[in-house]
């Protein structure tokens, strides 16, 4: 997929203005990596190229690489990473290379209707009250089900969140979810050097005292450059764990019940010793000291064992 080359577009023309000032407006609705050239003399790109290296799909979970060269026109690759746990959550991981120096914030970006008053230092929670037809006047097109939203940001440090409204007039998606809310940092990166984020994407049922909740239920068990994993405990403490992971390091050491060397995971254990799994790029998960799926060569693997017996 490419964007049109800006070669082809005379920058003294009107199209070329009109184009130029509607794309950083169409580009912010979207929940996406944003990257701001705050000393606005980056080296400017021809063109942008976006690819799709992988995609394996599962049962359980979906995942897939996204590859954007020229990210914006900046002297810039970008990469972001998916896994999307069916029904459950999404664990996604933004990355920029950057392949010149200039002066940036960076950091991932989302939209929302509306954010709850209780949020720590890299997590908050989103909600939305009504969904409405864009084409009728922003009436209510149907009745949304009761849930919210946790968007968990993997800490990073000199990394803060900002929020801002940003309504424009006739882009829709800014209409219905007129909040972006910024996990950026700023820095002047060398030629070479990576950013890189990692957020989780938790639907759950409302709660009265969030930070309670996240307190007990999520936590970030591991987190350094190229690997980071999540463990979401059962509020009810009876025993049931999620654990969701991005992993770019290979074989990683144990951690509390776990060991792999997947390049991606999920995994659900249930209090009656019910496991889910799945994973990209892997040879073996391990669990509990049971070696749950093995493989000779990387590859996808997904299992649901009970009580020992594999399905």
């Amino acid at each position: 997929i490419r964007r049109p080359p800006r070669s082809t577009l005379d920058r003294s023309s009107a199209a070329s203005d009109v184009y130029k000032r509607q794309l950083p407006k169409v580009l912010a609705n979207h929940n996406r990596l944003r990257i701001e050239d705050l000393s606005r003399d980056a080296p400017e790109r021809e063109s942008e190229e976006t690819t799709v290296p992988w995609f394996v799909e599962g049962e359980i979970a979906t995942a897939v690489r996204i590859h954007v060269e020229s990210y914006d026109y900046l002297p810039v690759a970008g990469d972001r990473e998916i896994l999307f746990v069916k029904n459950r959550m999404m664990l996604v991981r933004d990355t920029a290379e950057f392949q010149a120096p200039f002066h940036a914030r960076v950091g991932p970006a989302f939209n929302h209707q509306n954010i709850g008053p209780q949020r720590g230092e890299s997590w908050y929670n989103g909600y939305v009250s009504s969904l409405f037809n864009l084409w009728e006047n922003l009436t209510q097109a149907f009745r949304n089900p009761v849930r919210d939203l946790l968007v968990y940001h993997a800490p990073r440090p000199g990394t803060r969140l900002t929020a801002k409204e940003s309504r424009q007039g006739g882009a829709g998606a800014t209409l219905t979810n007129p909040l972006r809310v910024w996990y950026a940092r700023e820095c002047l990166p060398d030629a070479g050097q990576i950013e890189e984020f990692t957020t989780l994407l938790l639907p759950h049922d409302p709660v009265l005292q969030v930070s309670d909740w996240v307190k007990n239920s999520v936590v970030v068990e591991y987190n350094e450059p190229g690997r980071t994993l999540y463990r979401i405990s059962n509020e009810l403490g009876d025993g049931s764990e999620e654990i969701v992971l991005m992993n770019r390091g290979g074989r990683i050491p144990r951690i509390g019940n776990l060991e792999t060397d997947a390049s991606m995971l999920y995994l659900s254990a249930t209090a009656g010793d019910n496991t889910r799994v799945f994973a990209t790029a892997a040879t073996f998960v391990e669990w509990k000291g049971e070696r749950i799926v093995s493989a000779k060569q990387p590859q996808r693997l997904e299992r649901i064992v009970a009580h020992g017996t594999a399905d």
